[in-house]
């Protein structure tokens, strides 16, 4: 009986704790740079770095990425991309988003207008399937800002 009623009172602790375990958001808080890899007439390919937030006490794995990327309200990419990075409690990580940029017409009059004195609003937003003491969740994102 003392076995049982030990079994069950663990078990109704880590339901406990386990409830009170809330999850707060991990937040993009810069776009740290962009990385042009390659030039071709195929496109461009190029890194986005994230300077992503973990506000939790405890470690967060991002599973998968879901995203869109914007300049200037133009989107540019959009694509999934798989991780295995673990983001840290209480602390900023750095992940990288490799992609590839098509010339469609879009893009082409943005590269042309292009110009380094001026300031550039950009957008990332999709949805991140992190995981959380082994169980997946998915999350909305979203950031805006100049560059």
């Amino acid at each position: 009986m003392k076995k049982q009623l030990f079994y069950i009172l663990t078990i109704f602790s880590l339901t406990l704790f386990a409830c009170g375990t809330v999850y707060k958001q991990v937040t993009v808080q810069k776009i740290g740079g962009f990385k042009v890899d390659g030039l071709s007439f195929d496109g461009i390919k190029a890194k986005v770095e994230l300077e992503l937030l973990n506000p939790n006490s405890y470690d967060i794995t991002i599973e998968e990425l879901n995203y869109k990327f914007y300049i200037n309200k133009e989107l540019v990419n959009e694509g999934v991309e798989t991780f295995a990075q673990v983001l840290k409690g209480k602390e900023t990580s750095k992940i990288q988003i490799p992609f590839k940029i098509s010339l469609t017409n879009a893009v082409a009059n943005l590269i042309k207008k292009f110009d380094s004195s001026k300031t550039y609003n950009y957008k990332i937003e999709g949805k991140a399937k992190v995981s959380v003491f082994g169980q997946s969740l998915t999350k909305n994102f979203s950031h805006e800002g100049n560059y």
